[in-house]
């Protein structure tokens, strides 16, 4: 079992966790009296594990072909994940990929109003 309020892992036969100090049984009515599973989205996470090379490639590819698709793939991968690293690393993922999106659309402006004044009998 694990504190409430840090997630360490509880020693048998203490009443207060050894990093934090918080006494087990104090925790708020209702709450499980202290305790919380090492899984429990609202405790802190124990593994924080970031995401391997394969997804960090999948990212870069996915971002510079469809970028709209990368930013929303990575906003709601975010909205479901619990472990810090991963959330920054999908944070950064998402903000790239919207800057590549405003980039092209900012591209694609510059060159039609490059096509539209060369054109004959366009503006001068």
């Amino acid at each position: 079992m694990y504190c409430g309020k840090c997630g360490a892992a509880r020693v048998e036969g203490d009443s207060f966790c050894p990093r934090c100090g918080a006494a087990y049984g104090a925790a708020a009515p209702g709450t499980g009296g202290g305790w919380s599973s090492p899984f429990s989205p609202s405790g802190p996470v124990s593994d924080d594990t970031p995401f391997g090379v394969e997804m960090t490639l999948a990212a870069i590819l996915l971002g510079v072909f469809m970028p709209l698709i990368a930013l929303i793939a990575a906003l709601v991968m975010r909205s479901g994940e619990v472990r810090p690293s991963r959330r920054q690393f999908l944070k950064t993922w998402a903000i790239a990929s919207g800057a590549w999106l405003c980039t092209g659309w900012i591209l694609a402006l510059l060159a039609f109003a490059a096509a539209a004044s060369s054109m004959p009998g366009g503006p001068p």
